[in-house]
């Protein structure tokens, strides 16, 4: 039987609790730290994710057929995806002063996994709590005082509060992201798909003004600027979506 942690907490999860300027420091200072070895420590996270959790390798077709932790971490695809999830996590640390760019690159990472990959919500709650229990063992000296303890509780309620409203919102006619309005401005057009393939990136959808276009982002596209920026267009109507 697999074990589950934090289940209890689902209620209080529901809303994340805001951060001090204090607790957004000690995110900052102690991920530092973490992220100077983000592939090996985001392999361990995953590991530890599969191995007590084995259903959720079935969102996994590359490494879902792996028992032995040893061949998962020889695993070149573990180890990509180890990266993407350190770097969308990275990105969340680097802005979290900004609420409005943590929100945007969240809501794309929760509506890849809501609409895309059809993840079970539950696993992100469970992945950071594993998370958590990595970098508690592997960084005693900067996660087990109660002021970090603290604060990365309520980074994972801020993880977990933005990701999944895309699966609250995806069959809701509210968007997302913030969707462009079907009225375009007077003088403004809509980007076109040719300037989002210059961009490395694709889409779907005839473009036009009165149709909806979603556009796919590579990870390599993953700048949370450049995503902030994506979900302040307001000529048209597009969805934005981590490819």
């Amino acid at each position: 039987m697999e074990k589950v942690q934090g289940e209890m907490e689902i209620e209080r999860w529901e809303r994340s609790e805001e951060m001090s300027d204090a607790e957004r420091k000690v995110i900052q200072e102690t991920w530092n730290r973490v992220y100077a070895n983000c592939e090996d420590v985001g392999v361990s996270i995953l590991i530890r994710f599969f191995v007590n959790f084995p259903s959720a390798k079935q969102y996994f077709s590359q490494f879902k057929h792996m028992e032995d932790p040893l061949e998962m971490e020889r695993s070149l695809q573990l180890r990509k995806h180890a990266r993407r999830v350190m770097g969308a996590i990275n990105s969340v640390v680097e802005n979290i002063y900004d609420s409005e760019k943590v929100s945007s690159v969240l809501a794309l990472v929760g509506k890849a996994h809501a609409v895309k990959h059809k993840v079970d919500p539950v696993y992100f709650k469970i992945l950071t709590g594993v998370m958590l229990e990595v970098l508690k063992e592997e960084y005693a000296n900067e996660f087990t005082a109660p002021e970090v303890q603290r604060a990365w509780t309520k980074m994972r309620s801020l993880i977990y509060t933005h990701v999944t409203a895309a699966y609250k919102e995806k069959s809701s006619t509210s968007p997302v992201l913030q969707e462009f309005s079907r009225t375009p401005h007077k003088g403004s057009a809509r980007p076109s798909a040719s300037f989002f393939s210059t961009l490395g990136c694709s889409s779907s959808g005839p473009g036009d003004l009165n149709s909806s276009m979603t556009v796919f982002l590579p990870i390599s596209s993953f700048n949370p600027t450049f995503l902030f920026c994506c979900s302040q267009f307001s000529s048209g109507m597009c969805n934005f979506v981590l490819d």
